[in-house]
């Protein structure tokens, strides 16, 4: 659909394929003359041609983006999260935590690591650096493996949407070429589909 439209340099208008695009209007039902389109209104008519073909396959959308924002959140987690607690671990940070209250003021950001340092050397006062090192170990395992599961999740889940909106549109033209009247073809060019 992008390729059914070039910019012409001198004029700055936006030049249409018109083969492709009115096949594109006579599928979704547009209205409007291929050149008359101005770079804008040809935005508006592919999201509209997108949204007629996206509108069944919403919930994919909404689930693919819900686990690619999870996937992103945890790939921050897994690693950066992970280099202060082994400092703290392994000696390198010398600081003395103590527990903030979850309602205290300032800032959450600050709030939360101050507590994870906190809980960190709970552990180690507790159970030993080395029962703390294989928890923090277990700790990236299984959050790769949760940003992994969900990296997953959101291709899988978008595999549906793509077979379908290519077979929705194979379908289209289907349907388009058997009702063309036979006169059509001996009459247009091949590509006047």
């Amino acid at each position: 659909i992008a390729l059914a439209c070039t910019k012409i340099p001198r004029h700055g208008k936006v030049r249409v394929n018109s083969t492709l695009l009115i096949w594109l209007n006579e599928i979704v039902g547009l209205t409007a003359r291929p050149n008359s389109f101005t770079h804008l209104l040809f935005m508006k008519e592919f999201f509209s041609i997108m949204r007629f073909y996206l509108f069944p396959y919403k919930w994919y959308m909404v689930g693919a983006l819900f686990f690619n924002i999870l996937s992103a959140v945890l790939n921050v987690f897994s690693f950066v999260a992970i280099i202060p607690m082994l400092q703290l671990l392994f000696g390198i940070d010398k600081t003395r935590y103590a527990f903030i209250p979850w309602d205290a003021d300032g800032s959450i950001k600050d709030i939360a690591v101050n507590n994870l340092y906190w809980y960190t050397t709970q552990l180690m006062e507790q159970h030993g650096p080395s029962i703390t090192l294989f928890l923090i170990g277990m700790f990236l395992v299984t959050a790769t493996l949760l940003k992994t599961s969900c990296y997953f999740a959101s291709v899988g889940i978008m595999v549906p949407m793509r077979t379908g909106v290519v077979r929705d549109i194979r379908v289209n033209v289907y349907n388009k070429r058997i009702s063309l009247p036979l006169s059509f073809f001996s009459d247009e060019r091949k590509g006047d589909i």
